[in-house]
Order: C-alpha cells, then structure tokens, then sequence
C-alpha cells in the first residue's frame, strides 16, 4: 500500500507546487498563507478522484507492478461465460466456407 500511498502524495506536492507558484506570480493571492497548510476541501477530493482514475488506468492496463495478473489471467471463475459463447460462436461462423448457391433458373433470371 506504501506504493498507492506515496504516488497520491507526489500528485499532491507537484499540484501544490504548481499552485503556489501561480499564485507567486499572479501576486497577492498567496499572501499571509502559512508554510505547509492543507489543500482546501474541494481541491482535495479532485486530487483523489484524479488519484483514483490514475490508479485505475495502470491497473486496467496492466501496469501495477504489485499486483499478480496471472492469477486473475488464469482463474475460470473470472471468465464471461457469455463473451466466451459469442465468441466460439463467431469462430465457428468465420471458419465456414460460403456455400455456393445458383440463383439462376434455366431463363438466366434470378429466382427469388
């Protein structure tokens, strides 16, 4: 968990960061603040959304170097037995050959 813990704390320093440093040069705005105060609620829960949505994408695409993919990768449990069916289903259909059909009669018309 130090991992999580310690990249939420990098989003909050480099944003902190970035923010005093706009208020530097904006002037004024950042007067009489004390050295080290806490983001204001607002900003706080947008920086653990933001967290949350960072974390979520490393994870979904299989950068979390603490968790063991092989373990969900493997597991049947975890499998979508509906996806699994169409999915058999549409490699079933795509390896048939067309069958040929003559909708020609003798007169060279089509025959609906």
């Amino acid at each position: 968990m130090s991992y999580v813990f310690s990249k939420l704390l990098i989003i909050l320093l480099t944003r902190t960061k970035r923010r005093r440093r706009e208020e530097e040069r904006g002037g004024g705005e950042g007067e009489g603040e004390e050295k080290g105060e806490s983001l204001d609620p607002t900003e706080r829960e947008d920086l653990i959304s933001e967290f949350k949505d960072l974390m979520k994408y490393k994870f979904l695409s299989g950068d979390d170097k603490h968790f063991d993919y092989s373990k969900v990768d493997t597991n049947e449990e975890y499998d979508d037995l509906h996806q699994v069916g169409e999915d058999l289903e549409a490699e079933y259909f795509d390896s048939e050959e067309p069958n040929e059909i003559n909708i020609e009669n003798e007169t060279h018309e089509y025959d609906y």
